[in-house]
């Protein structure tokens, strides 16, 4: 009986914790209204700062997808290379002599050894 109600006890408190759904993160546009809200709280800001806050946190957003699909690019290049052990552009041949697979500049690669 004991061990009936503990099953029934750890299956109530289990069903709403597997049940829930983990909340999707704020987009960039909704990261400047609150950046730019906490900062008019703090700072009074006018309409105008706002304004001129509200376009540099979207510019920065911007700038940083930018930057982040430039590294999937890269890494997804380098994985390619590493899989068809072939070389990645601008990082020259990853099979460097001797049949050693070195990912590091040459004299880093001796360092390692």
């Amino acid at each position: 009986m004991k061990q009936l109600v503990n099953l029934v006890l750890a299956s109530v408190i289990a069903v709403p914790v597997f049940g829930q759904t983990s909340p999707k993160p704020p987009n960039s546009a909704e990261r400047a209204q609150r950046q730019v809200k906490a900062l008019t709280t703090l700072l009074n800001l006018t309409s105008a700062q706002q304004q001129q806050a509200t376009s540099l946190y979207t510019s920065a957003a911007k700038a940083e997808q930018a930057v982040h699909q430039s590294e999937k690019d890269v890494q997804e290049s380098l994985h390619n290379a590493i899989k068809n052990n072939g070389s990645v552009h601008g990082a020259g041949d990853l099979n460097q002599g001797e049949g050693r697979r070195c990912f590091l500049s040459d004299s880093l690669c001796r360092a390692a050894k």
